[in-house]
């Protein structure tokens, strides 16, 4: 069994532990509370006949305390940093968020979730991405449950160098 662990970054209010609980728990909840420390959870997942742990550890939103945990760093395996679609903020910073990342996790795969796509569903802001240096990017909805098995499994099937034969859209 390989143990891969994947820390999920972004602002408040992106939908980081949505994601998570969504993939980890099958389950939405419509009440919102601000992470103010770290969460950890584990899924089993089984790619191509090899099976994974995949711990998640979810960051506070706020910026500054990613900053300042750098030991959360120590281990990570993938990095996805969420934003949220119909927040232009959470876009805001994204460079300083990479240039941060390419810096202390230089040889770690950066996957962005753009969520929340219930209410643009054709969105179409490839281009907007084109300037960072990222392994993928998702565009996911927890609310919906759209893409969000497919953005983890991809992740892990990238982390142990195997296929993934599902439909995804990637840009």
């Amino acid at each position: 069994m390989h143990n891969k662990k994947i820390l999920i970054t972004g602002y408040n209010h992106c939908g980081k532990s949505a994601l998570v609980n969504r993939f980890v728990n099958k389950r939405f909840s419509h009440g919102y509370s601000c992470d103010q420390q770290l969460r950890i959870a584990k899924k089993e997942l089984a790619i191509n006949q090899k099976k994974v742990n995949l711990i998640i550890w979810t960051a506070p939103g706020n910026s500054s305390q990613i900053i300042s945990f750098k030991s959360h760093y120590l281990g990570t395996d993938a990095l996805v940093h969420v934003v949220d679609v119909n927040q232009p903020s959470s876009f805001s910073d994204l460079d300083s968020w990479m240039m941060h990342y390419k810096k202390h996790l230089p040889d770690v795969p950066l996957y962005i979730a753009c969520n929340k796509i219930e209410s643009n569903i054709n969105l179409d802001c490839s281009d907007f991405f084109t300037d960072f240096d990222c392994y993928r990017i998702f565009f996911t909805s927890a609310k919906n449950n759209f893409m969000v098995n497919e953005m983890f499994e991809a992740i892990a099937a990238d982390l142990l160098n195997e296929s993934y034969h599902h439909k995804i859209k990637i840009y």
